[in-house]
């Protein structure tokens, strides 16, 4: 995982041109899908911290990352993660909702907090030159608990359980058109930018609409497992040989093929 270490939010004076896409305007929608706010989960060994990414494919001039912490805030404040989630354009092209996850121990009786933040480019118009703006919003938190006497951490129960309408956790929705410009990022680069609608009111981020089955769980799992075969301390189910063992090359692929085909991202 990646610290997240760079400003990314100033504006870029650009000349540009206007420039032709043919894509569907809609509503970007980022989101913490797991935990939820104010939830009391068991303790474990891998608790998942999952964001969605729905209407994906509006995505595509947009560079969308997700800076994020996941904080002990018991006492003196900890923090157990501090990484960002980067856009994999050739998954979430194909696949909707595009999910980006990682896996954090908790233990004991403690209070948690996931900070986060998305940030993603637009098209700037407000000079005579098209810019390239680096937009973000302000950080939105998610506050849950560990208890010994919490709930396993069930992401099919949590997300199938039919109170999407009335959602705990907040994200970003971005009212995306289907016009873009080109802004020059360079002497000679451009690069495409996707215009956005002034919208009124805000479009509403819902993570809560996002449904995780079994069949995603099993292929996150599996994606997880690939990964840290990959690592120094392999675990024991990996086979012996690791990812050079020819039987376990074809599984990776068959897993890969699972995961995107789930519309998952291993960051």
């Amino acid at each position: 995982m990646r610290l997240a270490s760079q400003s990314i939010w100033a504006l870029v004076a650009a000349s540009g041109y206007l420039g032709a896409v043919a894509r569907a305007a809609g509503v970007l929608d980022i989101g913490l899908a797991f935990p939820r706010t104010n939830a009391t989960y068991a303790p474990a060994d891998d608790f998942p911290i999952v964001f969605a990414v729905q209407n994906s494919k509006l995505a595509e001039h947009l560079k969308p990352s997700i800076w994020y912490q996941v904080l002990d805030v018991t006492g003196d404040i900890e923090t157990l993660i501090d990484s960002t989630h980067e856009f994999n354009w050739t998954s979430a092209s194909e696949h909707d909702p595009y999910l980006l996850w990682s896996r954090v121990k908790v233990g004991g009786e403690s209070k948690l907090r996931v900070l986060w933040q998305p940030r993603w480019t637009s098209c700037d118009q407000s000079h005579t030159e098209v810019g390239l703006a680096r937009n973000r919003t302000e950080n939105f938190l998610v506050d849950f608990e560990i208890r010994a006497s919490g709930e396993r951490a069930d992401l099919v129960a949590a997300t199938n359980n039919g109170n999407s309408e009335n959602c705990p956790n907040a994200g970003v929705g971005i009212d995306v058109t289907d016009k873009t410009l080109e802004a020059a990022t360079g002497s000679s680069a451009h690069e495409t930018c996707a215009v956005l609608a002034s919208s009124s009111p805000t479009p509403i981020s819902n993570p809560c609409k996002v449904e995780i089955d079994k069949a995603t769980v099993e292929s996150m799992a599996a994606a997880d497992l690939t990964e840290k075969c990959r690592g120094l301390n392999p675990p024991s189910e990996c086979p012996k040989g690791g990812l050079a063992n020819p039987t376990f090359a074809v599984a990776g692929l068959s897993t890969l093929a699972a995961v995107f085909g789930a519309a998952l991202f291993l960051a």
